[in-house]
């Protein structure tokens, strides 16, 4: 259960429940009071990783996987970079440009996936892979996420979200 206020900053579907709770479309980005938030559902990192070809020169400069997978993710500003998707996934072309762009790099993105599940950050954002809650008849993992704001003095009183996070076996 997700409580927050949403600033309308960003194009998704917003549907109020009641006062403290939201839907909002799969792919989405979130400002909760000033801390932006990208959420998604599809398993990018597993689909990018089996699509992604590397030179030589890409190896060297970045080293970890999961960091240069997420660096596509930030870098083509889209929350899907592939084309053509893969054939497990439906893209609803029309709304894509809505919904399915990445507008403004956020302070924590959730991404789900099947790959090794990780908390860690890579450039200015704090990239989450829960796991999965299930996995076939036993428990899987989800992440516990705690945010809190601070206002720093150098930066005219922008707020700098700190995140602490756990990854918790079921």
């Amino acid at each position: 259960m997700l409580l927050c206020i949403l600033s309308h900053r960003f194009p998704f579907r917003v549907r109020q429940i009641s006062s403290k709770v939201h839907l909002v479309s799969d792919t989405c980005t979130l400002d909760v009071d000033g801390v932006i938030l990208g959420v998604t559902s599809t398993d990018v990192l597993f689909h990018l990783g089996a699509e992604e070809i590397s030179g030589a020169q890409q190896q060297v400069l970045m080293n970890d996987r999961i960091s240069r997978l997420v660096q596509h993710i930030f870098t083509q500003h889209s929350y899907y970079p592939l084309y053509p998707p893969h054939p497990d996934i439906t893209v609803d072309v029309e709304h894509f440009d809505v919904y399915g762009r990445l507008a403004v790099t956020p302070h924590l993105m959730i991404l789900p996936s099947d790959l090794r599940c990780f908390i860690k950050e890579v450039g200015s954002t704090v990239c989450v892979n829960p796991g999965r809650m299930a996995k076939g008849q036993v428990g899987g993992t989800y992440a516990r996420v705690l945010i809190s704001r601070r206002t720093d003095g150098l930066d005219n009183g922008r707020t700098q979200p700190t995140v602490v996070g756990q990854i918790i076996r079921v």
